[in-house]
């Protein structure tokens, strides 16, 4: 049945989606839960960093989508992303310097591993009909 790969990234890009917002909506005051010095520019340079993950890693995921097979693509995203959050969740245990730092990073990380959605939606749009969509 081909509708179950294209529910599967239905649902995983909804959770990406909350994700995001989520994180984002609490990435402020946890960032000064970390380190109480941190200012809104060091915020911003962790929303962009998502953004410049993102950058990077689209045309990278559709080259690998491109010569191998979307499953591939999809699972090593999810495991990245996965592993990211978790890094994200358990930054408050590092030193307050070197946990803004670990913070900057998964956010690039996670908009890395957030690449795949264009390969996603190139799936979707080969497993459908127009009609179907």
């Amino acid at each position: 049945n081909k509708w179950w790969p294209v529910r599967i990234i239905y649902l995983t890009m909804f959770i990406y989606a909350v994700s995001f917002t989520i994180v984002i909506t609490n990435l402020y005051p946890y960032l000064r839960t970390l380190n109480s010095d941190v200012d809104k520019a060091f915020y911003g340079w962790v929303v962009t960093a998502f953004s410049i993950g993102q950058f990077f890693s689209a045309p990278l995921f559709g080259l690998w989508y491109h010569y191998r097979n979307a499953r591939e693509v999809f699972i090593f995203s999810i495991i990245l992303s996965t592993l990211v959050n978790i890094i994200y969740a358990y930054a408050y245990l590092f030193s307050p310097t070197v946990a803004l730092y670990v913070i900057l990073l998964t956010g690039f990380l996670i908009g890395f591993a957030f690449g795949s959605a264009s390969v996603m939606r190139a799936f979707i749009a080969t497993a459908t009909t127009e009609k179907e969509r």
